[in-house]
């Protein structure tokens, strides 16, 4: 039975597109709200240069997350993405064209990022790899690297001379003659300038933009949510199944427990959007072979406050976001970020710890082969005797133990192969 049609929200495309920006700024703390930044610096060219609404729309979504393909970079790699002149530029625009192109809400898009670091060439730019290379890029790529150009710590005034001095001497070389003259004009405008560095940047784009209302079904929510999923998990092998593992198992639980087909449904979206906070993490202790130092844990402790932050973003219906980021809470509130305890965490904030814990009991990871079954039942236990998790959904989760867990496994291979065929393309474009 089809329940997807008896639910529905609506959520502002603005508002997810604001959502996951700000998920994509906590990839690199260097250049935080750069993305708005950009999208504004874009938008003003582009309304400069006549567009009509469609393709300025466009150049606002594709602008706003233009590095979400930097989900994969090292530390290194993100320093590199904060440089004006960058050696390696197009590997994140590749990850990020794999990551939207079979996303219906955003497969307009994935071009236009995909090519935005194409440099003009004194023409050559016009396309690459036998491509066209949309004018939406190379005005992404402006704005871009004119946000780069700005030092956040010094008074924006005193640096627009420098600023527009260097695009200036990088025309021809960088950047398309005509995008430039759009932006020079622009930019004789103090207003421009100090919009860009407002406090108050997100209304000022809010106002600026015309953005349709989406309704979402769950079907459609679900994909939304996947869409998530792909952008923490995609970062590492290590990760490249567990949002979909708790998402299934969330599910599941939920299911069985007797709650309502929407509500299950619901319960696994949560699942799936969970660790998007981990984006603040760096790979290399996500992917560290030893245990975590206390300094270490303490960035770990940070990702379920992050999820919480980026997911206010959406104002959608079953409290969502409360429950993705509450599976890190424990019944005696000695658990983080909130500290949430007893009766203040509710059977879907429940059922997602347990479903977090189990997953990530009987999955690989950098450090240990997953778990058996009697070594996650001794686990799970100890945790109930501890006050940790809930002694129900875990008496649950033992009582259907096999089928919950072979859900489990189908669902983790189906995200192995979509993790590796998402590398296996993004090798063969990377190559040409």
């Amino acid at each position: 039975m089809n329940t997807s049609n008896k639910y529905q929200i609506d959520i502002p495309l603005f508002d997810l597109v604001n959502c996951l920006s700000e998920a994509i700024d906590l990839i690199n703390p260097r250049i935080i709200s750069h993305h708005k930044r950009v999208a504004y610096i874009a938008c003003k060219i582009a309304s400069a240069m006549g567009f009509h609404k469609e393709h300025f729309n466009n150049i606002f979504i594709a602008s706003s997350l233009h590095d979400i393909g930097a989900i994969a970079y090292s530390i290194d790699e993100q320093a590199e993405l904060a440089r004006y002149e960058i050696d390696k530029p197009h590997k994140h625009c590749v990850l990020g064209y794999l990551l939207l192109k079979d996303f219906s809400l955003f497969s307009k898009i994935a071009r236009i990022i995909r090519f935005h670091h194409v440099p003009w060439a004194d023409g050559e730019g016009a396309s690459f790899h036998g491509e066209s290379v949309p004018i939406e890029s190379h005005i992404i790529h402006l704005a871009d690297r004119v946000d780069i150009l700005i030092d956040q710590t010094s008074n924006i005034l005193d640096q627009i001379n420098a600023i527009r001095q260097k695009i200036v001497t990088s025309n021809d070389k960088y950047f398309k003659p005509e995008v430039v003259d759009r932006f020079l004009e622009i930019s004789e405008r103090e207003s421009f300038w100090l919009d860009i560095t407002s406090s108050h940047l997100v209304f000022i784009l809010k106002r600026m933009m015309t953005l349709p209302i989406i309704h979402a079904d769950l079907d459609k929510l679900q994909k939304i949510a996947m869409l998530f999923s792909h952008i923490i998990d995609f970062r590492s092998k290590f990760t490249a199944t567990h949002s979909r593992g708790v998402a299934v198992v969330a599910t599941t639980l939920a299911r069985l427990n007797g709650m309502t087909e929407s509500r299950s449904k619901l319960i696994g979206i949560a699942g799936y959007m969970h660790d998007i906070g981990k984006l603040a993490v760096p790979n290399e202790i996500l992917d560290k072979d030893s245990p975590l130092s206390k300094k270490e844990f303490n960035i770990i402790k940070k990702h379920t406050y992050y999820t919480r932050q980026v997911l206010n973003n959406i104002k959608v219906a079953g409290n969502l976001n409360r429950w993705a980021s509450s599976h890190h809470e424990k019944l005696d509130g000695s658990g983080y970020p909130f500290h949430y305890k007893g009766d203040e965490l509710d059977a879907e904030c429940r059922i997602l710890a347990v479903a977090d814990i189990f997953t990530a009991l009987t999955e690989d990871r950098p450090y240990r082969k997953g778990m058996q079954e009697i070594e996650v039942k001794k686990v799970l236990e100890e945790k109930v005797n501890q006050s940790a998790i809930d002694k129900y959904f875990v008496s649950l989760m033992n009582l259907h133990y096999k089928e919950i867990n072979q859900r489990r496994i189908d669902a983790q291979k189906r995200a192995t192969g979509d993790y590796k065929d998402f590398w296996a393309q993004a090798k063969e474009l990377l190559l040409l």
